[in-house]
């Protein structure tokens, strides 16, 4: 099965509730999905791909029971399917994968070589001039900050950061990436995963593979600066920034031996408590306090008690 990695935008059209769960196991037009979903079906079936997991319809939405066991099933979810398509300017389901940009077009251009002879080549604007480099800034995650919507949510955070294979749909380009490599359409030749630099510092699950007991420290930094990137994201409700992480707390748990409660780990928990809201002053500010966001579906001691970025004291 494929998984599909969007952004909702503020349309709840066409999702599973209690109320239309018999109704979609019954079967449903292709015509009547948003854009973006309707897309990934053809993807898929153009693929020979059977089955493709997406959330809105795979999770009853009003079912607070099925909401909780599935977040908890995120990182199998994402980890086992066989790829991921990421829709990643689509600023929601009704948009669609399939975009453009002036950026894609390819024109013909002739030439004329020292030898007087002709010839020609197809050649296509860079959006980011970076690209030329030998070093591969891969379009849809350097333009993160930019127009890359996918990378602002704070969902989609563990859905990439658990899937093995990604299909990265575009305006600019249709991508790949996996283990190994990372292939475009702006680069004639794959790129060496080591070389593709990526906005989430390449969280992975195989780099959990390394983490064992006898190394917390390492993997506990792993976690803090999952921490860090997760809360530079945009949730639209802030009840799911544990939620959110379920997937990849999983992940962990599977990996290595230990006790998680409020989104820290038991092993080496001093160093997990040293967090702070950039959004609060500093101590020495004389300025009034600012008032941050508590949050009461998570202890006080949580970095998920407060709304806003989270950072880690050295």
């Amino acid at each position: 099965y494929a998984a599909l990695s969007y952004c909702w935008g503020s349309s709840r059209a066409f999702t599973t509730t209690i109320s239309s769960l018999s109704k979609r196991k019954a079967g449903f037009a292709l015509g009547n999905l948003p854009r973006t979903i309707r897309h990934a079906v053809e993807v898929a079936q153009a693929l020979s791909i059977p089955y493709l997991w997406v959330d809105s319809l795979c999770i009853i939405q009003d079912s607070p029971t099925d909401w909780d066991t599935e977040a908890t099933r995120m990182c199998s979810v994402y980890e086992n399917a066989l790829v991921t398509f990421a829709a990643v300017d689509s600023p929601d389901n009704r948009t669609g994968m399939f975009l453009t940009s002036e950026s894609r077009l390819t024109k013909k251009l002739d030439l004329r070589m020292a030898d007087g002879t002709t010839s020609s080549v197809h050649a296509r604007i860079s959006r980011d001039r970076e690209r030329l480099g030998i070093i591969h800034y891969n379009p849809f995650i350097q333009r993160a900050s930019k127009t890359n919507i996918l990378e602002t949510r704070g969902w989609t955070f563990q859905e990439l950061s658990l899937s093995t294979r990604i299909l990265w749909f575009s305006c600019d380009e249709l991508a790949w990436s996996c283990h190994e490599i990372g292939v475009c359409e702006c680069k004639p030749e794959p790129i060496p995963r080591s070389l593709c630099l990526s906005a989430n510092h390449n969280v992975h699950p195989n780099r959990f593979l390394a983490c064992t007991d006898d190394d917390s420290t390492s993997w506990i930094l792993e976690w803090m600066q999952i921490v860090d990137k997760f809360t530079l994201r945009h949730l639209s409700f802030q009840k799911d920034r544990l939620p959110a992480l379920a997937g990849l707390a999983a992940a962990f748990q599977t990996r290595v031996n230990g006790l998680y409660c409020g989104g820290l780990w038991g092993l080496n928990l001093q160093a997990q408590l040293l967090w702070y809201s950039d959004t609060q002053p500093s101590a020495i500010d004389a300025r009034p306090p600012m008032e941050v966001p508590v949050i009461d579906y998570a202890p006080s001691w949580s970095w998920a008690s407060v709304s806003g970025h989270i950072m880690y004291y050295p």
